[in-house]
């Protein structure tokens, strides 16, 4: 399985893989620290864009793109138009998973702020990418 991990903080990116291999996830990680690098990225696919992932993982807080806007832009290419994405942030903002869902993420989670936390959040997630991923979930 291949997963994007899009997210700004390297201790977040850290905190991530290891929760979703501690979860029994296998899974083979593109790191994206910025906005910028998932755009050229999708702009680079060749045809037929092997290196569509199989999930993306999004931050919704970024240098100069947000998470939202990056949806948006996923959602758009016509390769990535059904990858699931979830979004894995600190925001708890009833506006920001209101408009992360409106924009197609197919499910949203909130960063725990404590280790034992995040590890559950990783298993939640690492279930939700197993499942078929067409229903929507939060933690």
């Amino acid at each position: 399985m291949k997963i994007w991990i899009v997210e700004d903080n390297p201790a977040d990116v850290y905190l991530i893989k290891e929760a979703l291999f501690g979860a029994g996830l296998e899974f083979d990680a593109q790191f994206f620290y910025t906005g910028d690098a998932v755009v050229d990225r999708i702009h680079s696919f060749s045809e037929p864009p092997n290196e569509v992932p199989d999930a993306v993982i999004l931050d919704l807080y970024l240098v100069k793109y947000s998470g939202t806007q990056l949806l948006e832009r996923i959602r758009s290419h016509p390769s990535m138009a059904d990858v699931t994405v979830i979004v894995l942030t600190s925001s708890n903002r009833p506006n920001d998973r209101e408009y992360a869902e409106k924009s197609g993420a197919n499910a949203y989670f909130h960063k725990c702020s404590d280790l034992d936390g995040f590890m559950l959040v990783g298993r939640e997630i690492a279930a939700f990418i197993t499942q078929d991923g067409s229903a929507s979930a939060e933690v």
